[in-house]
């Protein structure tokens, strides 16, 4: 019980250290009221328990002696909660993977990124496409990122006969055949769209960085300079569907 409540004085913050106590108790296995007071009169139990020192700073002040140095408010714990996730997560991504790879080639005057889950593991993948003077060859034109869920990729490329330069195609990302993975829709755009040839096709995710394409009909006219294409499960199949 927090020491003011049993002089007979309780405060918000009494709540708060009362799920302190609870938290360690979970923690070390031991009951509150058998654990240790330094002469301060702070409760001891970090030797009992296996946590970061962020969050056990955190618990410490939870379970101020005293009152008015505790957090005040539940909110209080919250915000410094996250703030010890979000450090922990972006130090933990630093040490694996400090730096994206130059080798990726993703500067922004030169390429576009869309984001997908082009493998259906539940982590978001990276379709990189180039333009302007970096898409004026047949080299490494688009490629897919797959993400290792610790910051890491692996690249995929995708082949040049798929044809998507970035100055002559529009991309969008759906899941057009509902089986949980992203895909890809390719719409022609200048002077590409000026044949009825290859307009628009689907590229439907193999789940391991390759695609299969599916051409459409010419009949859809889909040309880029002269439609706008919206994504959306339109008729409720989960599998994704476009407006004209």
């Amino acid at each position: 019980m927090p020491p003011e409540q049993n002089m007979g004085e309780p405060h918000f913050c009494s709540d708060i250290y009362a799920l302190g106590m609870t938290a360690i108790a979970a923690l070390t296995g031991v009951e509150p009221n058998h654990l240790g007071r330094n002469a301060q009169r702070e409760v001891v139990w970090r030797d009992r328990a296996s946590v970061s020192s962020g969050l056990a700073d955190i618990l410490d002040k939870i379970m101020r002696y005293n009152f008015v140095e505790r957090y005040q408010t539940a909110q209080e714990v919250l915000d410094n909660l996250q703030k010890l996730k979000t450090g922990h997560v972006l130090t933990q991504v630093r040490q694996l993977y400090p730096h994206p790879p130059e080798s990726f080639a993703l500067k922004g005057d030169f390429t576009n990124l869309y984001i997908g889950d082009f493998n259906g593991d539940g982590q978001s993948d990276i379709l990189r496409q180039e333009k302007g003077s970096w898409d004026d060859d047949a080299h490494m034109t688009a490629h897919v990122l797959l993400s290792q869920g610790n910051g890491n990729f692996t690249r995929s490329t995708l082949p040049e006969s798929f044809l998507l330069k970035g100055d002559f195609t529009n991309l969008y990302i759906g899941d057009f055949n509902g089986d949980g993975q992203s895909d890809i829709l390719r719409q022609e755009k200048g002077s590409w769209d000026d044949d009825a040839h290859m307009t628009a096709h689907v590229l439907l995710s193999q789940g391991n960085g390759n695609f299969t394409r599916s051409t459409l009909p010419e009949s859809f006219l889909l040309k880029g300079d002269f439609t706008n294409l919206y994504i959306g499960d339109f008729n409720g199949d989960v599998g994704t569907t476009m407006p004209i």
